[in-house]
């Protein structure tokens, strides 16, 4: 009899689980309906997409170092990581203006190659290789 009691609770209990999942999940899909429909509902009143417009600015930022390579130093003076500007010092011009060029310019890997005269792929394996050496930077910082 007592197996028949427990059967019966396993399966009330399991109904109980599978019923507060799905209104949490039928919580979850309104809220973000909800918070999708201000979020359009503002764009359309602003007439603007701000990622569009975030894009346009990030570049123009990029276009101020990439306009002339010498700005980079007068960004490295203003960063407040001193330990990420010297590593960033610390790296070849070419590697410096590639990572620079992938992070802030947002170039593809195609459109690197093309600025640096390489392949894509050596372009990947050149700021892949710069972010090994800024890792090694950063990690020989913390032995210190």
């Amino acid at each position: 009899m007592s197996a028949g009691i427990n059967e019966l609770v396993n399966i009330r209990f399991t109904a109980y689980l599978v019923t507060a999942i799905n209104n949490k999940r039928i919580r979850y899909i309104k809220n973000q309906y909800k918070i999708n429909c201000r979020e359009t509902a503002l764009d359309e009143e602003l007439g603007t997409n701000f990622e569009e417009q975030f894009a346009d600015y990030t570049k123009g930022q990029a276009d101020f170092f990439f306009e002339d390579w010498e700005r980079i130093d007068d960004f490295l003076q203003m960063m407040e990581n001193p330990v990420l500007s010297k590593a960033i010092k610390g790296l070849k011009e070419r590697e410096r203006r590639l990572l620079f060029a992938r992070l802030f310019g947002q170039m593809s890997y195609k459109e690197l190659g093309m600025l640096f005269l390489l392949k894509p792929k050596q372009a990947e394996m050149a700021y892949y290789f710069a972010l090994r050496k800024l890792k090694k930077c950063w990690r020989d910082k913390d032995d210190i």
